[in-house]
Formats: C-alpha cells, structure tokens, sequence
C-alpha cells in the first residue's frame, strides 16, 4: 500500500510542479529554483515518519496519506529541472547536457538500489 500510494503521489508532484514551475517562472526566473528546493526540504518530514513510523499496526489510510504526500514532495524538481537546464545552457550543448543529466538520473535509478541491498548485506535491515 505504502509503494503504491507513493507512485500515485510521485505522479500527482510531476503534474503539480510542471503548472507551478510554470507559474513560478513567469513571475520571476529564480522562484523555480526557490520550489525545488522548498519540497525536497519539505519532503524529508514525512519520509523520515514513513521509515522511522510506519509499522504493521499503523492505520492504512494514514500511512496512504502519509505516502502520497511523500511522493508529490519528493518527486517536484524533476520536471522543473530540465525545463532549469533547457534556460541555463546555451542552445548548442542543449543535446549533451540533457542527454548527460539523463544517464546520471538512469544510473541513480540503478544504483540507487545495489547501494541499498549491499547496505542490507553488510548490517540488519533496520539499521540499513
């Protein structure tokens, strides 16, 4: 439940901060920067009840809840972040720099989660 509800909220951030994003920028090219930073520092309140928290006898809806605005928090620079990139280099080394950020959020993907099962391997589970 906990995944699931924190995908959709992945999903309902995407679409949040790509109008906001938008919104920001048009008042003022630096506020897109200001909500990146604003929901990842956001974020950490509620993913830190969701790893330290969240247990078997907690309520579902609570925890649902608890994940989706995990999820929408955590997920609000990712679109903002390549429209950021698109206005900061210039046209000709667009292509590099959005294919470069593109293998490095793939290898983050990938690495993200061998990082985490060799922390699992080398202590318990809850103390990786």
């Amino acid at each position: 439940g906990v995944l699931i509800t924190f995908g959709a909220g992945n999903a309902i951030g995407v679409c949040f901060a790509g109008a906001l994003g938008h919104y920001t920028y048009k008042l003022d090219v630096r506020y897109p920067s200001l909500v990146m930073g604003t929901s990842l520092m956001l974020s950490c309140v509620p993913m830190y009840f969701l790893i330290n928290w969240v247990d078997s006898t907690k309520d579902l809806s609570l925890v649902a809840a608890l994940g989706l605005v995990t999820g929408a928090l955590a997920v609000m620079p990712v679109p903002i972040e390549r429209a950021i990139l698109t206005n900061v280099t210039i046209p000709q080394a667009r292509g590099r720099a959005n294919s470069i950020l593109g293998i490095i959020d793939d290898l983050g993907k990938g690495l993200g989660p061998a990082i985490v099962s060799v922390l699992i391997q080398a202590f318990d589970r809850p103390t990786a």
